[in-house]
């Protein structure tokens, strides 16, 4: 079902584009090309049907990267702490693993 150019353009108006020199390597486009462009309801723009996806690559810098490990493996540690305290707790070590200090329940039980 084919719409004509004018109930097409009220359903998605015209959004004005300001003059910009956009650096080199870029040309207009021609056109015989824009009918390859085709746009939305909400504004979003696509390319013979495909929406065009506009995305930058998350990277992290190096001091950005290093605390993020330095995160991590003081989670992982702190886990495996609180696992162990637990597991001491409860019993489930051999006296032999639980220092004095971490087996509370298990000597206040005995």
């Amino acid at each position: 079902m084919a719409k004509d150019r004018d109930a097409q353009m009220r359903d998605v108006p015209h959004r004005a584009n300001p003059d910009a020199d956009y650096g080199h390597g870029l040309r207009a486009i021609s056109q015989q090309e824009l009918g390859n462009f085709q746009v939305d309801n909400r504004g979003r723009i696509y390319w013979e049907g495909r929406p065009l996806e506009f995305a930058r690559p998350f990277k992290f810098t190096f001091w950005q990267g290093l605390a993020a490990v330095i995160v991590t493996v003081a989670a992982f540690v702190g886990a495996f702490i609180a696992a162990w305290q637990w597991g001491c707790d409860l019993g489930w070590l051999a006296g032999g693993m639980c220092p004095q200090g971490l087996a509370l329940h298990q000597q206040a039980g005995n």
